[in-house]
């Protein structure tokens, strides 16, 4: 289930801090969830994880994630400000394109 090397760490990080059985049930939990399609982690489903049981509270867990993030932001920043060019990384896109949205309300 673990798709990239920064979650593999994280996630052997989880185990051991968290416990077994905690990493254990989020794991069947996100299997159960959609058991007719392989749903891939990312690290923040670690990190939150991990963040549980060292117990902090799950109200801090957004900014938590984004604290990490703002060095990456500034460095996107910077790099966009030197030559004044967004950069866009080259992807295509390969999902359904005829997919709808249901309101969390209707779900």
């Amino acid at each position: 289930m673990i798709s990239s090397p920064s979650s593999a760490r994280v996630a052997g990080t989880v185990s051991g801090v968290a416990g077994i059985g905690i990493f254990a049930l989020a794991v069947d939990a996100l299997a159960d969830h959609k058991s007719d399609r392989r749903l891939e982690t990312n690290v923040e489903f670690y990190t939150a994880t991990l963040l549980d049981g060292v117990g902090l509270p799950q109200a801090l867990f957004t900014a938590t994630f984004g604290v990490s993030r703002v060095g990456s932001w500034m460095a996107h920043c910077l790099e966009q400000r030197a030559d004044n060019r967004l950069i866009r990384p080259v992807s295509r896109y390969v999902g359904d394109r005829d997919r709808t949205w249901t309101p969390v309300s209707d779900r």
